[in-house]
């Protein structure tokens, strides 16, 4: 009984020991995501830290997979950390904007056992909603004879829709002709120029007025008192040819 029992305690005793000395290899390696904005309006830039932690396990090469809706964001660039060298082989390296996946694999000649920076993607926002970017299931740590999943977090930000400007109106007068133009709540009016939308032009049609020129009145006056005259001496002169004939025929 007692060869038994020493026996199961040495084998109990070797197990332990087989678990101790293998344990750092069975370390499953971490990713991180981390960013130090997560609301961003469409448009905005920003970026995505990836880090990496084999927690005392020495990794050799990373090969990290990650996942984003491809209709909220978009990758511009991935930046790789220091003392990393990317392996740019078929399947090892892609951006793909299309179904939303990020694959980078890159070695540590050294090798790596604490928490550090494998690289860093810069997104940008497409349009508003909540988007999750996430290690992708295909992630994987390349030890020294071994390969483990790479398991990590997930990192959610919201797209926001920003304030709708409000608009408002003001008449500029320039040249004696007013100018209706619209201002919105981040520009400052009164002496800057307002650049948010073009101005609105309010067209004056000018007015028009006869004007009698004085001096062609006292022409056309002049021109009638003249034919009156010539009239007035020509009934004249009639009436006394008549009278002269009528007296020699009597």
């Amino acid at each position: 009984m007692k060869k038994i029992k020493k026996i199961f305690l040495s084998n109990v005793v070797i197990a332990l020991g087989v678990l101790l000395f293998t344990l750092p290899a069975m370390a499953a390696t971490n990713a991180s995501l981390s960013t130090t904005n997560l609301n961003v309006k469409p448009g905005q830039n920003f970026n995505v830290t990836v880090s990496v932690n084999p927690n005392g396990a020495k990794n050799y090469a990373e090969k990290v997979e990650v996942d984003f809706p491809a209709d909220l964001l978009q990758v511009n660039s991935f930046t790789l950390g220091n003392t990393w060298m990317a392996m740019t082989q078929s399947g090892y390296d892609q951006v793909d904007n299309t179904n939303g996946v990020l694959i980078k694999t890159a070695g540590y000649p050294a090798g790596v056992s604490a928490n550090t920076v494998f690289g860093t993607i810069s997104f940008q926002a497409k349009k508003a909603g909540n988007a999750v970017i996430k290690i992708g299931n295909n992630s994987v740590a390349y030890e020294v004879n071994t390969q483990t999943a790479l398991v990590g977090n997930s990192l959610k930000l919201i797209i926001v829709v920003p304030d709708l400007p409000q608009i408002s109106t003001k008449t500029i007068v320039k040249n004696n002709v007013p100018t209706k133009t619209t201002n919105t709540k981040n520009q400052i009016s009164d002496g800057v120029a307002l650049t948010a939308t073009a101005p609105v032009q309010v067209e004056i049609q000018p007015q028009t007025a006869t004007v009698i020129d004085a001096s062609d009145t006292k022409t056309k006056s002049n021109s009638t008192w003249l034919w009156i005259t010539i009239i007035f001496v020509l009934i004249v002169v009639s009436g006394l040819g008549v009278y002269s004939y009528n007296k020699k025929i009597k």
